[in-house]
């Protein structure tokens, strides 16, 4: 089942009473849940895909959500239950013959072997992974596979043949379209560049920037959509690779890269830390809120950040301080009301906090998060807000406006666009900005 169509397969299976298809709705959200950082929600997901598929004794389906509960606790650093569950995966797999799934599980205790700094037990797993994927003749997995084995030797101390490793896993996710893989490549081969202090190495990797940014240049000459760019920094990677990425984008200077995005797990990486990312000329960094609880302690972050909007941020509500702080800084929150619906503990958007946040003064915005994981776009994103949130016209007319108050791209972009929407709300009866406002 695709993640695309999980918001509608969801109660569909359900109100039909099938079981395995409710399974595997639950872990495709849990996938969404875990692509965002949110690693309880996620874990509460599989947790309760696993209870359906033992109930039907799929051991396929089990052993599949024993993997992903393993990949949830290596991400929080729980090492002994991530091997006691990617184990006991890999036993249900050899007991079906399934090879493809035994690989996956070897990968997975190569990278537990790896964070532990086991690393001459992580190449060993993953090398016995990598033949079997070999074997079967699955290219992207196999690219996987000799990824991980770059990051293990790299870890090891040898960037020479984990560079010729990322070369090849590069090659491998090129050939079959791994668009996620062909990143990952590219940034372990920039690591290696970084780690030699070569920053000029490191920015030709990014030569498919210069040429998303020609095109995007050219498309709005022309009168196409008006498109600037965020580099997004995983923050469980701040201590190795936040103040490299932000002396690339300093170096980089592209003229449509706008500012610095904070994302990933907030557990045990607080934003703070990013506060060196934010200096210089990238000077307006968005602090990513992705998670069901709200993170700590937001005002410190927030305010060390010079940060001018956030994402999410819906459990702002839960402190008037923060509340405050939000107010009296003018940052903007950035709201995805499918995202929450799904991924945070608001099951009912009539008591989605949007209001709240709305009346206390917060500069509130509508986004989609990722339409393609929530099957949503912005229109959409508004019809919830007008018809099931119910705000006003007047009240969707406002915080239309905020995208461009807060925006982040250029200050005479973001003018002559209000100027453009103001003319148009003008019509509408419903012009309540002039382009000081910005």
């Amino acid at each position: 089942m695709s993640r695309r169509g999980t918001r509608r397969a969801y109660p569909c299976t359900t109100k039909a009473g099938d079981q395995s298809g409710v399974a595997a709705a639950l872990r495709d959200l849990g996938h969404v849940a875990q692509t965002q950082g949110d690693y309880a929600w996620a874990s509460s997901l599989y947790e309760q895909s696993l209870a359906k598929r033992i109930d039907l004794w799929e051991k396929a389906g089990i052993a599949d959500c024993l993997d992903d509960l393993a990949e949830v606790a290596r991400h929080r650093g729980e090492y002994d239950r991530a091997e006691a569950l990617d184990r006991a995966a890999l036993a249900l797999q050899r007991g079906l013959g399934d090879i493809r799934g035994v690989a996956y599980s070897l990968n997975e205790l190569a990278n537990v072997a790896r964070h532990r700094g086991d690393y001459a037990q992580g190449i060993a797993l993953c090398e016995q992974a990598l033949a079997l994927q070999r074997e079967l003749g699955d290219q992207r997995s196999e690219g996987w596979s000799v990824y991980n084995l770059g990051l293990l030797v790299q870890a090891q101390g040898d960037p020479e043949r984990a560079l010729r490793l990322y070369e090849e896993a590069l090659s491998l996710f090129r050939e079959v379209g791994d668009q996620r893989g062909i990143s990952n490549g590219i940034s372990g081969m920039s690591d290696i560049a970084r780690t030699r202090g070569d920053l000029q190495s490191a920015r030709e990797l990014l030569a498919a920037l210069e040429v998303v940014t020609d095109r995007l240049q050219r498309a709005e000459s022309a009168g196409g959509p008006v498109v600037r760019l965020i580099f997004d920094i995983n923050c469980a990677f701040l201590h190795a690779s936040g103040e490299y990425t932000a002396a690339l984008v300093e170096q980089l200077a592209n003229p449509i890269l706008v500012a610095v995005g904070l994302g990933g797990p907030e557990s045990d990486h607080p934003r703070t830390l990013a506060a060196p990312t934010s200096s210089g000329s990238v000077e307006r960094a968005t602090l990513s809120s992705h998670t069901r609880v709200r993170p700590a302690p937001p005002s410190t972050s927030v305010i060390d950040l010079k940060a001018r909007r956030v994402q999410h941020g819906v459990h702002a509500v839960d402190d008037a301080e923060v509340l405050q702080l939000l107010t009296e800084h003018g940052i903007a929150c950035d709201i995805a009301l499918t995202s929450n619906l799904l991924l945070t503990t608001f099951r009912d958007l009539k008591s989605h906090p949007i209001r709240q946040l709305f009346q206390a003064g917060v500069p509130v915005t509508l986004s989609t998060d990722d339409p393609a994981f929530f099957n949503t776009d912005l229109t959409r994103e508004y019809e919830l807000a007008r018809d099931e949130v119910g705000l006003s016209l007047e009240q969707l007319w406002d915080i239309n406006m905020n995208g461009l108050r807060f925006g982040l791209a250029e200050l005479p972009l973001r003018r002559r666009l209000l100027q453009e929407f103001v003319a148009e709300g003008a019509e509408l009866g419903l012009a309540t900005a002039k382009p000081s406002d910005v």
